[in-house]
């Protein structure tokens, strides 16, 4: 119960199941943090938008463009994935650190139609051991 208040604190979520918006103004990490908690609370619509405030805040918290993508991806919103993708590659491009995102990119490619180029990045996820199951 402490460590849910606390977080409740530090993310500006209110009790009683309704989300107090942080202020613009708010902190990269307070943005990423309240993107999970409204997850975890079934909005990913919403947690989208705070994941992509985070990464607007700070443009090194690449776990919030990570999130942003995944959470995209997952709720079928493809958008224009193909920046934040190559950021996260160009960042991580062993994805060490994200696990999926070569295949969060085929998404995005084939999205707009460059299956060739999808087709490479599933094959890339898989020569570097991406297994499906630890995203």
């Amino acid at each position: 119960m402490i460590l849910r208040r606390a977080l409740i604190v530090a993310t500006g979520v209110l009790v009683a199941g309704l989300v107090l918006s942080l202020p613009v103004s708010a902190d990269s990490q307070s943005l990423f943090k309240l993107g999970q908690v409204l997850e975890k609370q079934k909005q990913p619509l919403k947690a989208i938008e705070y994941y992509d405030r985070a990464y607007r805040a700070d443009k090194n918290n690449l776990d919030a463009l990570y999130a942003y993508v995944r959470a995209c991806c997952e709720n079928d919103r493809p958008g224009d994935l193909l920046a934040p993708c190559n950021v996260i590659v160009a960042a991580d491009p062993q994805a060490k650190r994200f696990k999926a995102i070569y295949l969060y990119r085929a998404n995005a490619y084939s999205a707009v139609d460059e299956n060739i180029k999808a087709i490479e990045d599933c094959n890339k996820a898989i020569q570097l051991g991406f297994d499906g199951f630890s995203v």
